[in-house]
């Protein structure tokens, strides 16, 4: 690909990440073993700085990525030390400061109520669905359109701190997932979902974090009565999963948990926003050092 020129190693290997590059890369050739057609490849110009830049460039986005790799590192950390947080608080093994007393156990159906309101044909509404690892997102933002269809005017129609239970299993949730609604006042979401409302007798973050631990898997995997239906879901039957039982600890000690957990929560959040920054830094630095549309002032 370089014919009569010394190309720096660290700057090769960063010129491959292109998007150029993988365009061209991605033209592959053979039917049985598509690969990247190295013919096409070599022939395809690309710049190429004299190699004392090349070695700067290298070095600049060497910076980006030492900081990208010890900031994901810290991230890991933080959410391992979420992770024993929620196991720790949320299952009663380790008790804040001033709370002591065992934990009732009630049921679902004792704190909540099922949500039996359908779309009222406002389209103020979002129109959402579940990811197991994103929770509530919108279906355009997903899809890129509203998947919905005819069944749309079925939809579930939930407010701001209601819960939806996605009945599909995932590599994340092999018993399903429970997310709350809160970010938006409301939304629409598929009909299959088992949703229901907080009352006054919780502090609804408390069993967010809850459920988002996998507090109600073990009794699910009793409940479920078959494997996937044709539509992909498990037969959760709702008068069941409203029968399951859930701790139930002083309403102040609801609120103090789930404090101390968003709060561990929100650090991951901003270093993650931190992270994508980083990363947009780099693409942008990438875009105009290796293209040659801006050059390096180097002794």
């Amino acid at each position: 690909m370089v014919k009569n020129k010394k190309c720096n190693n660290d700057y090769l290997f960063r010129l491959i990440q292109t998007h150029k590059f993988i365009q061209v890369a991605n033209v592959s050739s053979g039917s049985k073993m598509p690969r990247a057609d190295w013919n096409y490849v070599s022939s395809f110009p690309f710049p190429l700085p004299p190699l004392p830049e090349q070695i700067r460039i290298a070095e600049v986005l060497g910076t980006w990525d030492k900081a990208i790799s010890n900031l994901q590192a810290t991230i890991t950390q933080k959410e391992l030390l979420n992770k024993w947080l929620m196991q720790q608080l949320l299952t009663e093994k380790k008790r804040l400061k001033g709370f002591s007393g065992e934990w009732e156990e009630i049921r679902m159906k004792d704190v909540f109520k099922r949500i039996d309101k359908v779309n009222d044909g406002d389209d103020k509404h979002s129109v959402m669905t579940i990811s197991a690892k994103k929770g509530l997102v919108s279906q355009e933002d997903k899809f890129d359109r509203v998947i919905a269809g005819d069944s749309l005017k079925k939809y579930t129609l939930l407010n701001k701190n209601d819960f939806a239970y996605n009945k599909g299993n995932s590599k994340t949730y092999q018993m399903g997932c429970i997310y709350q609604l809160e970010e938006i006042e409301s939304a629409l979401v598929p009909f299959v979902y088992i949703c229901f409302s907080p009352t006054e007798k919780i502090y609804s973050a408390f069993y967010k974090h809850w459920f988002l631990a996998h507090g109600l898997d073990r009794q699910l995997n009793r409940i479920i009565t078959s494997g996937a239906r044709g539509d992909g879901l498990l037969n959760v039957n709702s008068d069941d999963f409203f029968k399951l039982k859930i701790p139930y600890p002083t309403i102040e000690e609801q609120t103090a948990i789930a404090n101390v957990l968003q709060t561990a929560s929100n650090e991951v959040q901003l270093l993650q926003k931190q992270l994508d920054k980083l990363r947009e830094q780099k693409k942008g630095l990438m875009q105009v050092l290796l293209t040659g549309k801006k050059r390096l002032i180097f002794k």
